[in-house]
């Protein structure tokens, strides 16, 4: 399937500097769901383009943890068995479906928090809060995502909620001796480092950046997700001038495609060199 909005990548793009604590706003977070709700409403536009999926018969369908759409065409077509896969530690949105425990009072908040598990009264309360925020934008997610498919596909399409609820299993790609101490269901399953297989030799040019450093390579990645270009420049140069200070490492830095300015503003510093995808493990 092609031709899809940008809406998500866009809102990505537009969201601001990552180290500004002022752009986490509601607002902000706000236009990232409501592009992934545009994404998923283009699909079901285009539902006759993957319906003859329903007649694979599928045995296990596994979908993500934050998109309510995927578990809705999950259960579209009709698999013998649904799972869900956190790709880190438990996310608020999943225990709220299903039904575990979650309580902000000792549980820090997965979604834009610095808390550890030890908080003060007043970082309870600003845990407590974004628990709250957290919470209001899935359950907008959902009601739309709802909304979305009773109108594109059957008046009746069960709730995304009570979807999600009936998984068969959990899989958590976390460790759980490295994990907050948090009520778990039978059916979670922890699987931190399942994916990784044995490393494989690097290409000639990787190979040739990782002997650069006297005393080793840095690798520097905010993720995929991340524009780098919408990082300040002042916060570019301070981040570059602090590498420079360590002349015996060489410093790998991921950087989004095209992004020609963050690579111009560090021409004159030796030990850093820019890429814009690290070969991966699994």
């Amino acid at each position: 399937m092609e031709g899809f909005r940008d809406r998500f990548l866009e809102s990505l793009r537009d969201y601001g500097e990552l180290f500004n604590p002022n752009t986490n706003t509601f607002y902000a977070r706000f236009k990232i769901i409501s592009s992934q709700i545009d994404f998923c409403e283009d699909v079901l536009e285009r539902i006759h383009e993957i319906k003859y999926l329903k007649h694979e018969k599928f045995d296990l369908i596994l979908s993500n943890q934050i998109d309510y759409c995927d578990v809705a065409l999950a259960h579209y077509f009709e698999p013998k068995a649904f799972a869900w896969i956190s790709t880190g530690p438990l996310h608020e949105n999943n225990n709220y479906v299903l039904g575990v425990p979650a309580m902000p009072s000792y549980l820090p908040t997965l979604e834009d928090s610095e808390n550890s598990a030890e908080m003060s009264f007043y970082e309870r309360i600003h845990n407590f809060w974004n628990w709250i925020l957290a919470t209001f934008l899935h359950r907008y997610v959902s009601f739309r995502v709802n909304r979305l498919f009773q109108k594109h596909i059957s008046p009746d399409f069960p709730n995304v909620d009570e979807i999600g609820a009936k998984s068969s299993l959990v899989f958590v790609n976390n460790d759980e001796f490295l994990d907050f101490a948090r009520p778990i269901l039978h059916k979670t399953v922890y699987i931190g480092g399942a994916g990784l297989q044995k490393p494989k030799p690097l290409t000639p040019y990787f190979e040739n950046i990782m002997k650069k450093g006297s005393r080793g390579i840095v690798l520097v990645s905010f993720g995929t997700a991340v524009y780098t270009p919408s990082f300040s420049i002042q916060n570019r140069k301070e981040m570059f001038k602090a590498f420079s200070e360590f002349p015996e490492h060489h410093f790998l830095m991921k950087i989004s495609s095209g992004d020609n300015g963050t690579i111009e503003l560090a021409k004159n510093i030796s030990n850093i060199e820019f890429v814009e995808w690290f070969p991966q493990m699994f």
